[in-house]
């Protein structure tokens, strides 16, 4: 029998020093601060615990995220970002070449709304080449989104369409894979054992979390609910179960906040 506890503050304050959060749909939705969460991390670092935001979104754009200027100093050519139409290649109804001239080291695959039939095309071409990095930043298959019920499609179609057509495995380098956690156990000093991963996702953070021996804990105001970590119990699919769970990370602010009678619900499967 497997049972997933409700969290409560007092319990995980105790036991961990330092707390690792995902971004979307734990911390904020868009641009909106989920309720509870600046309040959370503050307290959390006021009283001495490490906290870390790891977060798969690349949405942001090269300039946003950092200076072009240091890409170039790095040596790093990148091209291939927004839009790219079908005007512009061809005008009839079908388009049975591409330029693939320019070398390039890597076919890097992330979040994209303008991902299309030419960038297919050109990513699969590029591919051809055996020295050529297939590379995704993350394998998350939707992403929360500020509209109930809607579904937002995140990276994963994208890398699932170009592996599909490629024949080529890509290299994960985001959770819930091992590059992101050799970077931060690096960077950071962190103890598997008193640290606790907070995220929304089954699929990504949760995993993330159990392969790497944090403890886990889903929250429930993004990506999935209760009814996939039983579907997850069901399948004996167990690195896609979180250790607790909490309604939103505000649930970690007070005790009080937990009625007694939530405290011993729980999740029960075979």
């Amino acid at each position: 029998m497997t049972k997933i506890p409700l969290a409560v503050r007092s319990k995980i304050l105790s036991s961990y020093d330092t707390f690792i959060f995902d971004a979307d749909g734990v911390l904020w939705l868009f641009n909106k601060a989920i309720s509870g969460a600046p309040e959370l991390l503050n307290s959390l670092i006021e009283i001495g615990k490490q906290v870390i935001i790891l977060s798969n979104n690349s949405t942001r754009t090269i300039d946003e995220y950092v200076e072009k200027k240091t890409m170039e100093d790095a040596g790093i050519e990148v091209f291939g970002v927004g839009a790219d139409h079908v005007e512009d290649y061809t005008k009839g109804n079908f388009l049975t070449n591409i330029d693939v001239s320019r070398k390039v080291s890597a076919v890097v695959v992330s979040y994209d709304i303008h991902f299309n039939y030419i960038k297919l095309m050109r990513a699969v071409n590029y591919l051809k080449d055996p020295n050529v990095d297939f590379i995704v930043t993350e394998g998350d298959i939707i992403v929360p989104g500020p509209v109930p019920d809607v579904i937002l499609p995140c990276t994963g179609w994208i890398s699932s369409a170009i592996r599909t057509v490629s024949g080529r495995e890509p290299f994960s380098i985001g959770k819930p894979n091992s590059p992101v956690f050799n970077y931060i156990s690096e960077k950071f000093n962190i103890n598997p054992k008193r640290t606790l991963m907070t995220g929304d996702s089954c699929f990504s953070d949760i995993p993330f979390g159990n392969r790497h021996g944090f403890d886990t804990m889903l929250v429930l105001s993004g990506s999935h609910s209760l009814k996939d970590v039983e579907k997850s119990i069901s399948e004996d699919s167990m690195e896609f179960v979180p250790k607790m769970y909490a309604p939103s990370v505000k649930t970690l602010l007070n005790d009080e906040e937990i009625k007694e009678e939530n405290v011993v619900d729980e999740i029960s499967g075979a």
